[in-house]
């Protein structure tokens, strides 16, 4: 299925700003049993992103082919984060370089959010997969889009920029395990069909299908982990590998000191939290599956030696911590995801990256990989820039009657102001479970004003439903922390 911007005219054009910036990898020196057939440096490299839903950062001990293929034979983000931990922001985040207060993509359901909301901003017109197609790429995505795609598009709707788009056609859902529809296709896939593994098909058949003087921006984003975390049946039985917190927020005197919202939440039981960490496990296999299946087809079509792979999450998820389950909370183990980056061309094998990284990195790390010109809030991930710290912020979430926040992070503390005017402040250094809340602690006094005066500069616009009036901060550049 073709569309976007007539990629059809361009079947084997490279980008000249790409072979420019490519140039000097020519000399890069590549062994292999397989090089002989690959295509020859320099060019505009394949890239291959990897988008799962809801995996949290520690999960990647329990995937062998992605520890082989990718961590072991890449780089590790240690501190990769989202600024707003919910699917639609952060996957607007992703494709257009921009923070959610630059978007407007605030929420997962219109107005706020959803694939209208998307639209209506012009996302769909301008982001990665619109500034590489038009300069030569051959563009797909495979998996999921934005909540609410499928409820008000027609079957055959391709969005600008993908010459190739098979998303989840589930009314009602973003994605599901069985029981779906890819966009462009009458084809119902019922319950012996898992979606993850239909997905890495369509990857595979795409990879061996695109013509070796075409480079490729494949984009499988799955519905794994998400709950109902459900796993492909030839891993009902496997054992979950994570570990889980239990009990942390039950102590009366630490209770005391979260804010109103969170005390008003019952703590989720040990029994679900073992069922999520379970169901995560077991669905993250098959995605390890994939993994393998797609870099099997690069090897085996001769492009893996000038392939960057980047795999991540759009969000965490918490399971236990704060006595809570979910997302579209500031807290760690939400906006904290897994990220690997591997590109045999560029990036050293088996590599750490202590930085804070962003998702509002990606389209800045892709495009300046490509060569190809294109305006983001995000910094390139194979440079050495770095970043004191980040803005989270979010709408209020009234299910849980959480009001809406903005805040800071950097590598050690975490600091939210909600809109009801209650802060949190959490010091990683001796607190990395986020047990005790510091915001009223004498001895943190200069370091949450410092936090407060970044997270109003850096947090513009705010997210609906918050304002910083009354607050005790200023406004002024981003400073340094004390201490």
């Amino acid at each position: 299925m073709r569309g976007g911007r007539g990629g059809g005219r361009r079947r084997g054009r490279r980008a000249l700003s790409a072979l420019l910036v490519f140039a000097a990898v020519s000399a890069v020196t590549v062994s292999g049993p397989w090089l002989a057939q690959s295509r020859p440096l320099p060019s505009a490299p394949d890239i291959v992103v990897f988008l799962t839903d809801d995996q949290r950062w520690d999960s990647l001990d329990g995937m062998p082919a992605l520890q082989d293929e990718l961590v072991d034979r890449g780089r590790l983000y240690e501190q990769a984060m989202v600024p707003t931990s919910l699917c639609c922001p952060s996957r607007a985040t992703i494709l257009s370089g921009r923070y959610a207060h630059s978007t407007g993509v605030w929420g997962n359901h219109y107005p706020m959010g959803g694939w209208r909301r998307v639209q209506e901003q012009g996302i769909e017109g301008e982001n990665i997969a619109t500034e590489l197609d038009a300069h030569g790429y051959e563009t797909a995505l495979i998996g999921k889009y934005f909540n609410g795609f499928a409820n008000v598009t027609p079957d055959d709707y391709v969005p600008p920029g993908w010459d190739h788009f098979w998303a989840f056609r589930t009314p009602g859902r973003s994605g599901s395990y069985h029981d779906f529809r890819l966009s462009g296709s009458p084809r119902f896939y019922g319950d012996r069909a898992y979606s993850t593994d239909v997905l890495a098909s369509r990857a595979d058949r795409l990879i061996r299908s695109t013509g070796q003087d075409t480079p490729l921006f494949l984009y499988l984003a799955t519905w794994a982990p998400h709950g109902p975390f459900t796993p492909p049946r030839r891993y009902a039985a496997a054992p979950g590998t994570q570990p889980v917190a239990r009990g942390r927020v039950e102590v009366a005197d630490r209770r005391r000191l979260q804010p109103a919202w969170l005390r008003a939440q019952r703590p989720v039981s040990a029994a679900a939290m073992d069922a999520i960490r379970d169901g995560q496990d077991r669905s993250l296999l098959a995605v390890d599956d994939a993994v393998a299946r797609v870099v099997r087809a690069l090897r085996e079509s001769g492009r893996l030696h000038n392939t960057l792979f980047l795999f991540m999450s759009d969000n965490g998820l918490l399971r236990g911590e704060h006595g809570l389950t979910g997302k579209h909370v500031p807290y760690d183990a939400a906006t904290r995801v897994p990220m690997v980056l591997r590109w045999d061309a560029r990036v050293p094998a088996g590599t750490v990256d202590r930085r804070l990284a962003l998702n509002v990195d990606v389209a800045a790390t892709l495009s300046a990989a490509a060569g190809v010109p294109m305006r983001t809030e995000g910094l390139d991930l194979l440079g050495r820039q770095t970043r004191p710290g980040f803005p989270v912020e979010a709408i209020g979430k009234r299910s849980l009657g959480r009001p809406a926040y903005c805040g800071w992070r950097t590598a050690r503390y975490l600091y939210v102001r909600y809109a009801d005017r209650e802060e949190e402040l959490y010091d990683y250094a001796v607190d990395p479970a986020e047990e005790v809340n510091r915001a009223d602690d004498p001895r943190y006094v200069r370091t949450l004003r410092a936090l407060r005066r970044n997270a109003r500069e850096s947090c513009s616009p705010t997210p609906p439903g918050f304002s910083w009036t009354g607050s005790q901060g200023v406004t002024g550049p981003v400073v340094g922390l004390p201490g």
